[in-house]
């Protein structure tokens, strides 16, 4: 339903009173029509709250007086004197765009240019000067990123994260404000991590945008944010026994064998070791190859193993890595049955590459003892390495992380001589493993001129 109510005091303008629906009855809004310098038809909102919107006017204690229809008729005066002062090029403008001239006024005044230059620039420019709309800069921003070649799930991060933000946030760029984006954020229902993760990709997009001159304000509203902060969990780890234990179980199953080893003793993440293919173990020059398209952040590692007795000195694998990788690859398995099959299918070597749903569910089964432990196995490794060598930067190489991360979430302070013994852990073959520190899992040790000849 529409009212009109023309005011006789200014030409080609004029106050609607509009209903908008909502899902609970309707808002009023006495809107406030008129021409701007170019001619093109503006309006600007009076939210309502009288009960009788239609009755509104804006004459001082009429009994039908309206505060937000006495504005919508101040508006419309203003802009009648401003043109009878040939001022309308000013006060013609809407909020947003008096918020535009404002940041052009001070970016003028800062970088000591008339206003004229600036604005013969933004003509010059067109796109990037222009204000951006948040929706318009969050698609501008992704397609640029996928150009350039970001990783997938990279890419799907940063636009669940810009999802939420446009999903909140409506208008232009620049109108981003720093006290409305701190109190949705700490209203958010999400983790901790999930909502620093979600400012910090907000951050990083408004940077974007202001290295490439659009329009989007003096400061980043994403900054002074602030971050929930939740408390570190104490590293847990696995005691030598435990992960002997664990390690004489999971040799078993062929679908838990390599994947576990190469974990526990070679430094990989579950998805890396997951994803290996036996091609990228090379056990005659002794290393394990980790390409760039299965590594975590898209960086190759060529971690060496050492032959022979450990030696905390080579800063490499220890030795056990290596005889663990030719037990798992020389044991004979018997398959578990699939479909038809008569009896079970024996195969020699463990599974590689293993799916992920396989693994989960076989170590459910097998692995009961480090069931509800995340990613404890990669701990055990990366404490027991840094330990054993008390060398953080080259346990950070092999395992892929930096010496920051795994201060904070991977090390566990414990004995040299524990980890020693880690390291000592040996398969089930000839002698103890505590006999033979340097058994290589059947095979005679060589040097690698010895077997390079």
């Amino acid at each position: 339903m529409i009212s009109a109510h023309i005011c006789p005091h200014v030409s080609c303008v004029e106050i609607l009173t509009e209903f908008v629906k909502r899902k609970k009855g309707a808002d009023a809004y006495h809107r406030a029509y008129y021409y701007d310098a170019e001619g093109k038809r503006q309006k600007e909102n009076f939210k309502c709250n009288k009960k009788q919107p239609k009755k509104c006017n804006g004459k001082y204690k009429n009994p039908h007086y309206c505060k937000a229809y006495k504005d919508a008729e101040d508006r419309l005066k203003n802009l009648k004197h401003a043109t009878k002062t040939q001022s309308l090029n000013l006060e013609s403008l809407s909020k947003s765009e008096r918020v535009e001239w404002a940041q052009a006024a001070e970016l003028a005044k800062r970088v000591g240019m008339p206003m004229i230059q600036i604005v013969q620039l933004a003509e010059q420019h067109k796109g990037p000067l222009k204000p951006l709309d948040i929706s318009e800069g969050i698609l501008l921003f992704l397609e640029a990123k996928k150009a350039e070649g970001c990783a997938e799930g990279t890419l799907k991060s940063w636009r669940r994260d810009l999802k939420r933000i446009s999903g909140k946030f409506r208008g232009q760029v620049h109108e981003l404000r720093t006290d409305e984006i701190n109190k949705w954020a700490l209203a958010l229902p999400l983790a901790p991590k999930s909502q620093r993760h979600t400012l910090g990709t907000g951050g990083t997009w408004w940077i974007w945008m202001d290295d490439l001159g659009y329009s989007v304000g003096p400061k980043n509203p994403f900054k002074k944010c602030q971050r929930i902060k939740s408390p570190r969990k104490p590293v847990v780890i696995l005691t030598v026994a435990q992960a002997r234990a664990v390690v004489y179980a999971a040799v078993k199953d062929p679908y838990l064998a390599a994947v576990v080893v190469l974990v526990m003793f070679c430094g990989l993440r579950t998805e890396e070791a997951q994803k290996m293919v036996w091609d990228w173990v090379h056990l005659e020059h002794p290393m394990v190859e980790v390409p760039e398209g299965i590594a975590k952040k898209g960086e190759e590692r060529f971690n060496e193993i050492q032959l022979d007795r450990l030696d905390v000195n080579l800063k490499n694998l220890p030795p056990n890595a290596l005889a663990w990788l030719q037990y798992v690859a020389d044991q004979e398995y018997l398959m578990p049955m699939v479909g038809a099959q008569s009896k079970p299918r024996k195969q020699i070597g463990a599974v590689l590459p293993v799916n992920p749903s396989t693994y989960r569910n076989r170590k459910k089964k097998h692995l009961k003892m480090i069931s509800g432990k995340v990613n404890v196995l990669r701990h055990t490794f990366c404490s027991m390495h840094i330990a054993a060598f008390r060398d953080q930067e080259a346990t950070s190489l092999i395992a892929g992380n930096s010496v920051r991360e795994l201060k904070a979430s991977y090390k566990r302070p414990i004995p040299q001589d524990n980890a020693i013994e880690y390291f000592n852990i040996m398969p089930p073959v000839g002698k103890k493993p505590h006999e033979s520190p340097g058994f290589t899992g059947g095979r005679p040790s060589q040097c690698l001129e010895t077997r390079n000849t």
